[in-house]
């Protein structure tokens, strides 16, 4: 059983590392796809410059030519293309949700338990 769960945690780390340097590649220099190649939208022939290109983020549109994006994607990707930290973070992160998850819940149903004895 230990080896399965071995087994999941060096394909997992294997698979972020490998996306990590996927992305490091391709934010290194967006703008050399730009001129190579535009966007297919769909099966249509109509082409959208990188440059007219926006992601959402947390409900805002940011252009793909963003600086600031350009810089914070290549700080995440730096982080997880070192393997085992890869899984460290991730794995801290939800952990720490779950565990305040679990302290709020203590909390309300003891406040529960305080208002059933008075």
């Amino acid at each position: 059983m230990l080896l399965k769960h071995e087994f999941v945690l060096v394909l997992g780390s294997l698979h972020l590392t490998l996306m990590a340097a996927l992305g490091l590649w391709l934010w290194c220099s967006p703008q050399r796809y730009e001129t190579v190649q535009a966007v297919r939208l769909g099966s249509s022939a109509n082409l959208l410059p990188l440059r007219c290109t926006n992601t959402t983020l947390f409900g805002s549109s940011i252009p793909l030519t963003s600086v600031a994006l350009n810089r914070i994607s290549l700080i995440f990707y730096s982080i997880f293309l070192v393997p085992g930290l890869n899984l460290v973070i991730p794995a801290s992160f939800f952990l720490s949700l779950h565990l305040g998850q679990q302290t709020i819940l203590s909390h309300n149903a003891l406040e529960r338990d305080q208002q059933l004895f008075e």
